[in-house]
Parts: C-alpha cells; sequence; structure tokens
C-alpha cells in the first residue's frame, strides 16, 4: 500500500507538468471545431477528441492528488482553481461520449462550455503562483515609489530614534511588498506585517544577522539573489543602514530603537558606557562611515576591522581587481580616507590620480600598489606619511628618482621593489641609505641558509653501493642486496627448469619458479603445489 501511496504522490507533483498539455489541446481543437463549423465540415477523428479528454482528466486528477497532500492550506483561489479543474474534466468526458454517439452538434457546445470552465480555472491557478490579480497586473495604473522618511536626530544631542511603525515598515512596503505582499508572494516570503515576517520564507527565518532577509540585501547588486531585484527601485545607502540597525537590534517591531547619532555628533551607547567607566574613551561619531560601509557591502571589496572594536578598516579590492578604477575607488573610500589602515590595489586598473586620494589617508600603514600603472609623479603624493610602513610597489614603473622619495617616512619597515625599473647598484645605495627597511628585490640577499646540515659520517666499513671496483678488478656487491638461492631446481606449478631471477621465501625455505606468472599461481593455494 505504501508503494500505491508513493506512486499517487508522485503523480500529484507531476501536475505542473501535466496541466499545460490540455490547455493548449482543447483551444486547439476548439478553433478546429470553429472552423469545421463555419465551412460546414466534418467534425475531428474521435481518436483527436478521446487524446484531448484523456489529457484533461489526467490533468485535473494529478492537482486533486496534489491538493490531498499535506502542507497545502484552504484559499479562495485554490478552491475555485480545484472546483473549475475538475469541472473541466468531466466537460472532457461529456464531448467524447457525445463524439463517439455522433451528437456533433451537442458535441461541439459541450466543447465550448469545457473551454470556458478551463479559463478562469487557469487564472485562479495562475493567482495561486503569482499572486492575486496577476492577470491584469500590467493593465493597472502602478503607484508612484514614494521614498519613506528617515529618522531625524533629536534634539539635545541625543540618537535619532526610529521604529518598525514610523520607518521600518514604510520602507518595506515602498521597496519589497510588490513582489512579498499579499498579492505576490515570491519565495513564500510575505513582509507586509509582522507576523509574516517572522514566519519566513521557503529558505527559513528571514531575520537574524544570518537571515537571508539580510544576507540579500547586501550582496552586490549584479548577484542574481541580490534584493531588490536590479530592475526594480534599490535602497539608498541610508536606507540600507536603517534595515541593518533594525534586524541587529533583534527587530522590534514595538517600541524604538536607537539609529545613528543625534545633533552633536555624540553616541549615546559610548556616552553611557563612560558614564559608568570614566576609563572608557568616547570617539567621535562620524555619520558618513556606517554610509560608507554600507556601500563597501553593496560591492565586491573586502573588508573588516582591523582590530576588534576598531574602525581602521583592512580594504582589498583584489576579488574584482580588474575592474576597479579611480573612479570607483574614490566612490567608496572618499568619504573615510582616515578610516582606512590597510589598503589593497594590486593589479586594479587606478592612475595617478588616485594617489594625492590616497595620500590624504592619514592612518595608513599597509599599501600594496602592485601591478598598478602608477608613476614617480603619482608616488610623491604619499612623501612624508608619517604612519606608512609596509609598501608594495612590485612589477610597476617607478624608478630610482623615487629613492629619496623613500626617506621621508620614519615608519617605513618593509619595501617590494622587484620587477621595477630599479638597477642593482640603485638597490644597493638604497638599502646603505635605510638599513633598518627590508628591501625585496627578488636577489638573493636575503636567501641565507636557516640551518646546514652536518657532513655525513659512515659507522660500517662495508662498502657503499657506487663503490669503486675492487683492485681484483670487481665491484663489491652493494650492501642492501642479498641473494637468495632456490632450494628447488624444478618449478613446482610448470615443472620447467627454475630460474634464479623468480623466488619466493615461504615457510622459511626460498623457493624457485620458472617465469614471473608461476608466483602468483603458487600463492593461490601453496600446500597444492607444494607437494609437487
Amino acid at each position: 500500500m505504501e508503494i500505491i501511496a508513493d506512486a499517487l504522490a508522485v503523480f500529484g507533483r507531476m501536475h505542473p507538468l501535466l496541466l499545460h498539455l490540455p490547455i493548449g489541446m482543447l483551444l486547439g481543437l476548439g478553433l478546429l471545431e470553429w472552423f469545421a463549423a463555419r465551412r460546414g465540415l466534418s467534425p475531428m477523428a474521435r481518436g483527436v477528441v478521446l487524446v484531448v479528454a484523456c489529457a484533461t482528466i489526467l490533468s485535473a486528477a494529478s492537482g486533486w492528488m496534489l491538493h490531498e497532500e499535506d502542507g497545502y492550506g484552504t484559499s479562495f483561489a485554490l478552491e475555485w482553481h480545484e472546483r473549475l479543474g475538475i469541472a473541466t474534466a468531466f466537460g472532457a468526458l461529456f464531448s467524447v461520449v457525445l463524439r463517439f454517439r455522433d451528437k456533433i452538434t451537442p458535441y461541439r457546445w459541450m466543447l465550448l462550455l469545457t473551454i470556458a470552465l478551463m479559463v478562469p480555472a487557469g487564472h485562479f491557478g495562475a493567482e495561486m503562483t503569482h499572486g492575486k490579480g496577476f492577470l491584469w497586473e500590467p493593465l493597472e495604473e502602478e503607484e508612484p515609489s514614494v521614498a519613506p522618511s528617515m529618522p531625524e536626530p533629536s534634539a539635545g544631542g541625543m540618537a535619532a530614534m526610529a521604529s518598525f511603525e514610523q520607518h521600518v515598515a514604510p520602507l518595506l512596503k515602498a521597496r519589497c511588498t510588490r513582489c512579498h505582499g499579499a498579492r505576490k508572494v515570491k519565495g513564500e516570503l510575505r513582509l507586509d506585517s509582522p507576523e509574516a515576517i517572522l514566519a519566513g520564507g521557503e529558505t527559513g527565518p528571514a531575520l537574524g544577522a544570518d537571515g537571508e532577509f539580510l544576507r540579500r540585501l547586501e550582496l552586490p547588486l549584479e548577484h542574481d539573489d541580490h534584493m531588490p531585484p536590479e530592475s526594480k527601485t534599490q535602497l539608498t545607502a541610508p536606507e540600507l543602514s536603517l534595515l541593518q540597525v533594525w534586524i541587529l537590534e533583534d527587530a522590534p517591531f514595538t517600541g524604538e530603537f536607537a539609529f545613528g547619532e543625534g545633533e552633536s555628533g555624540e553616541d549615546p551607547t559610548q556616552a553611557a558606557q563612560a558614564e559608568d567607566d570614566p576609563a572608557v574613551e568616547q570617539e567621535e561619531y562620524d555619520p558618513t562611515y556606517d554610509l560608507a560601509i554600507a556601500g563597501l557591502n553593496g560591492s565586491l571589496a573586502h573588508w573588516q576591522p582591523i582590530e576588534p572594536e576598531s574602525k581602521q578598516l583592512w580594504v582589498s579590492f583584489a576579488p574584482f581587481a580588474e575592474n576597479v578604477n579611480d573612479e570607483i575607488v574614490e566612490q567608496l573610500l572618499r568619504t573615510i580616507p582616515e578610516y582606512i589602515g590597510e589598503l589593497n590595489l594590486g593589479r586594479t586598473q587606478i592612475t595617478d590620480r588616485s594617489m594625492n586620494f590616497i595620500g590624504a589617508m592619514s592612518n595608513l600603514r599597509s599599501l600594496n600598489l602592485s601591478q598598478v600603472m602608477i608613476s614617480d609623479v603619482g608616488l610623491f603624493s604619499l612623501t612624508g606619511h608619517q604612519h606608512l610602513e609596509e609598501l608594495v610597489l612590485s612589477q610597476t614603473n617607478i624608478s630610482e628618482a623615487t629613492s629619496e622619495f623613500f626617506l621621508t617616512m620614519p615608519k617605513l619597515s618593509e619595501l617590494y621593489l622587484w620587477g621595477t625599473n630599479f638597477t642593482p647598484s640603485g638597490i644597493a645605495s638604497l638599502r646603505q641609505q635605510l638599513p633598518e627597511v627590508m628591501i625585496d628585490f627578488g636577489d638573493s640577499f636575503y636567501d641565507e641558509p636557516l640551518e646546514v646540515e652536518a657532513e655525513l659520517v659512515f659507522t660500517s666499513d662495508a662498502p657503499l653501493v657506487d663503490a669503486p671496483p675492487t683492485e681484483e678488478g670487481t665491484t663489491p656487491e652493494p650492501i642492501n642486496t642479498v641473494r637468495l638461492t632456490p632450494s628447488n631446481t624444478i618449478c613446482p606449478v610448470s615443472g620447467k627448469p627454475v630460474d634464479p631471477l623468480y623466488t619466493v621465501v615461504y615457510d622459511g625455505k626460498v623457493i624457485g619458479f620458472c617465469c614471473p606468472n608461476c608466483p602468483k599461481t603458487f600463492w593461490e593455494d601453496p600446500a597444492k603445489f607444494l607437494e609437487n
């Protein structure tokens, strides 16, 4: 019985595959019969009508079986889709009966009624899949998208306060509920009420720091899973920050939560900590920092704090270096140059234009410009940098004219110049001027052995494997060579004379064979051959 039940379940799940066939067949049959009636021609063959009726009945039966599975609730669209689908199947059945009885006029009227029942059945099926009003949606006048209001800073230096009802819900309505609302439920996710949001979608819970909702918001725009889709109105940086803060604050649906800081620029969370612990040093809040982080999240750039609880960032453009130019770098980093501590621009397409901007990164400690098309002029924008410790310039076009430039960096400790226009003599001179700086030119300057193996000492008088001939003119036998002399002269397997090259040791005896195949046969049943 379980096998039958499983087979019926599979049959039910074939409904999406089966339902399209009878739709086209019924419409096609109806058009042919209409044409035949207008021209006074004979009706379609009985076999054709029978095939159309069978396809219609199979489609309705599979849909009924699918509805019997657990997980399908009740709705107006579902109930009427099922009822009209069953009625369509009965209409097709009556049509074929009338056709086989050659009652042509009643048959054609019944076929017309069947098609009339099929149309609303398909309409309700489309609403189940694509949302209410799917058919007429393109004809409706789309409501203009109104940007929701953002939280305003409070007076007295307090943080701007936001709430779900006043700020988050209007933002979701403007940007999300057209595809995730009551009319259309893509991915089984609705975002039009707290209950629906908490219910999640087909991929599980939507909220939480690791939830699918936040992950898709932060994906790059060109990613297939990015939300909103690329063709829709995108979230602005403040709107994305609002949703990020709301979710990271455990997504409260009632009450208020802090969003950003007040007019005084003071972080109320840090202020509260400072009241409890005077030793806590407050860091002045920069409202552009969160916006810049949101921009980095929306790109393919990698970033992370250099140290926990620090706003100093490590930023790398390596994942899409070939597509990074001056405009992209300035767009993503121009508002927070003082927060960049380590920057990897290797293999990007930036030019000297970006070097002025990079020179303004006062807290920069590590800079990778390998394989970047910069010149000596661009590099001089970093003259006198007070914090730069590591500078990678390998495979660039800089020349020895920049030597004096490196002397102006008090913290420089690592410099990579291999593949540049420096000469060995120029590197030697620079190393003399900067003895405390590790300068990598790709030479052997630092290739000193870490350890030298002691000379081998042999403790035996036995001759070596590759020892020269002895005085008698013979080569001593290698010390690892053991000669095995067979105890027999006739191969126990074939009965032929033994070849000393093919021997095995069995039960303490050396047994010889005539060829390399006989030992394999011997090992299958040694006792049998030992009798020989």
